[in-house]
């Protein structure tokens, strides 16, 4: 799973995408879509414009109502980010892991809106 990550990171940073560009392809692209298509982020892309204005940016993107996970932010530190998504119609999405113990992990599925993302292990 790391090697298909980084690959990916090359990739995108092959291509210079960035916020900006993603946020123009979601313009185009999510009111085609019949179906939502969950958002992925780290906290760093949100922090730079702020969680207002961020979750602002995505809703008027056409992320409304879509699923909206961001990978680096434990539980403990989530609080601020599914209020600030539920005030804006968009569902916080957690993540957990088989190794996640199993108290943690009933905490996760209790606040998590939408579904809980369950991140396997790969070899390939």
């Amino acid at each position: 799973m790391v090697q298909l990550s980084r690959a990916a990171a090359a990739c995108s940073l092959a291509r210079e995408t960035n916020f900006d560009a993603v946020i123009s392809m979601l313009r185009e692209v999510l009111p085609q879509l019949s179906c939502s298509v969950p958002q992925f982020s780290y906290y760093n892309p949100i922090l730079k414009p702020g969680l207002g204005k961020f979750m602002s940016i995505i809703k008027d993107a056409g992320v409304q109502g879509a699923m909206f996970m961001v990978l680096d932010v434990p539980l403990e530190e989530t609080d601020i980010l599914r209020m600030e998504s539920s005030k804006n119609n968009i569902e916080s999405v957690l993540h957990t892991t088989p190794t996640t113990p199993t108290d943690r992990m009933t905490s996760i599925v209790s606040v998590s809106k939408g579904f809980v993302y369950l991140e396997g292990y790969y070899q390939f």
